[in-house]
């Protein structure tokens, strides 16, 4: 699964940088996917995703980036999520949610993104996702774990 997404050169203005993040928050999901202490990983049977500052779930737009992969991603609303976990609503399937909250631009080549999985009650984490933009390209260059659970 590829970690990098094709980025805008400088980000100027307000549409060049809606793009720009939709590319950062895809980078950073499939980041998360690779690279997550839930106890299922990747054999989860699907994967949920959330965008907080877009109301929780992505746009229908942002998921076609998703249509092939396996497991299966849906968006947030598709899950059950409760102290016992994360579930498909329609199949019952068991997943984990992965979260995008905020991008903080640190420059037009750097940003900070808040986000995290939940798995269930005592298998979920917070964590700060540090990206830079290297030969057109965002990339995940560290991951700082505030708190698991």
């Amino acid at each position: 699964m590829c970690l990098v997404c094709a980025a805008s050169c400088a980000v100027p203005d307000e549409s060049t940088r809606a793009k720009a993040e939709d590319e950062i928050r895809e980078v950073t999901f499939r980041y998360q996917f690779l690279h997550n202490a839930s106890g299922l990983q990747q054999n989860a049977k699907i994967y949920f995703l959330a965008i907080a500052d877009e109301g929780g779930d992505p746009t229908d737009e942002f998921m076609e980036r998703f249509v092939d992969d396996k497991p299966t991603v849906k968006k947030k609303s598709q899950a059950k999520v409760g102290g016992d976990g994360v579930k498909d609503r329609d199949t019952g399937e068991i997943g984990v949610l992965f979260s995008v909250d905020n991008i903080k631009w640190v420059s037009d080549t750097e940003v900070e993104v808040a986000g995290g999985y939940y798995e269930a009650g005592l298998s979920s984490s917070g964590n700060t996702y540090f990206l830079k933009k290297q030969k057109d390209r965002w990339v995940v260059t560290k991951d700082v774990m505030h708190w698991i659970s």
